[in-house]
């Protein structure tokens, strides 16, 4: 998904399900700041300008001008963009950023890696089991929060929990390795409002020759709210026609993950799920803003203000790259949940995920 869903559809399910204007805006922005946040080139943040709760995330870095070793706040880089395309080619990245925010497993990676290796078992699937580690993921986010509920980093936590949740449904059957699983071709693309084919827009010679990671092949189909598509993947390694086909309507598939989001956020608020009368007038809506083909923040604010004349819109990227206690907080959470996908840390023990 992109900033229609993360941001500007997060906000609104968030006012919605009661959080107020302080409350849903964080819980948006910091959705949407898990695709933007990029520092692989930056220089780094002196270690003596970190929080105490931060201070774990420096490093010693070596100085060139001062011919010495420096210690410096390394972040936990959860997004790349433009230039920095280039490092999802690093397995590293992979590992550390593609597949905990954005392709994550059923189960912990390095469970995954010692005991069920295969294709299958990376690929992200949408949660249907109540024991994934998805659901744990969003149990443990609800349990800090409505244990802290003034906790600033807690909603933090559950923007960043949602931008997971809501990328298993736009990154469905893809994985966030360098694999053979990802190789995939555009065959037909439909606008949903228009009904108009709109394969040209993205079927690109160049996308086949890019590393397949993620649906680096196949443009921003899977991300796309207005379209409708056919991809065709690889049965196997050495299939080179093609043979797998997945068709797919964003528009009727981002609704059902809205409503899953709205009812997880309405459950840590404390409220029952959204009613069947409040879903069918709010569907209309996020029709609307599923609908929209621009992607520019500005039009985007527009638009979305259009549909949600009674909501406030504003979302600045660079504001949210300012260090501040929000930044390092959502640091902190992105380490946090890095980690505990990987299989690095565990669940505290009330909300505990077995893999066994």
């Amino acid at each position: 998904m992109n900033i229609n869903f993360h941001y500007f559809t997060i906000k609104a399910l968030a006012r919605i399900s009661g959080f107020d204007e302080m409350e849903a805006q964080l819980i948006a922005e910091y959705s949407q700041f898990v695709d933007d946040f990029h520092q692989f080139l930056e220089e780094p943040i002196k270690c003596s300008c970190v929080p105490e709760s931060a201070k774990f995330l420096c490093k010693d870095i070596y100085d060139k001008e001062l011919d010495m070793y420096v210690r410096k706040f390394i972040p936990v880089n959860t997004g790349f963009a433009g230039v920095n395309i280039i490092f999802a080619a690093s397995k590293t990245l992979q590992e550390n950023a593609l597949i905990p925010f954005h392709f994550i497993p059923e189960k912990q990676l390095n469970y995954i890696n010692n005991k069920s290796r295969g294709i299958e078992n990376y690929r992200v699937k949408k949660m249907q089991k109540t024991s994934c580690l998805l659901k744990s993921l969003l149990d443990y986010t609800a349990f800090l929060y409505k244990n802290n509920i003034g906790a600033i980093i807690n909603l933090i936590r559950i923007g960043i929990v949602v931008h997971i949740f809501a990328d298993t449904y736009s990154h469905q059957k893809f994985s966030g390795y360098w694999g053979w699983e990802n190789s995939s071709r555009v065959i037909k693309v439909i606008d949903n409002l228009t009904k108009e084919d709109i394969t040209a827009k993205y079927r690109k010679r160049l996308l086949d020759n890019l590393p397949a990671i993620g649906h680096a092949n196949v443009n921003t189909v899977p991300d796309d709210s207005n379209i409708s598509f056919t991809i065709n993947f690889k049965i196997d390694k050495n299939d080179s026609l093609y043979m797998k086909e997945y068709s797919r309507d964003n528009t009727k598939e981002f609704l059902i993950a809205s409503i899953n989001i709205i009812n997880y956020l309405r459950y840590c608020k404390g409220n029952k799920p959204i009613s069947k009368e409040e879903w069918n007038i709010l569907k209309k809506k996020l029709i609307k803003g599923f609908l929209f083909p621009k992607k520019s923040v500005s039009s985007l604010t527009v638009h979305w203000s259009e549909i949600f004349n009674e909501l406030e819109f504003y979302y600045d990227e660079r504001e949210l790259n300012k260090p501040s206690d929000n930044f390092f907080d959502f640091n902190i959470c992105a380490y946090e949940f890095k980690e505990i996908i990987l299989g690095n840390l565990s669940f505290p023990s009330e909300i505990f995920y077995s893999n066994n």
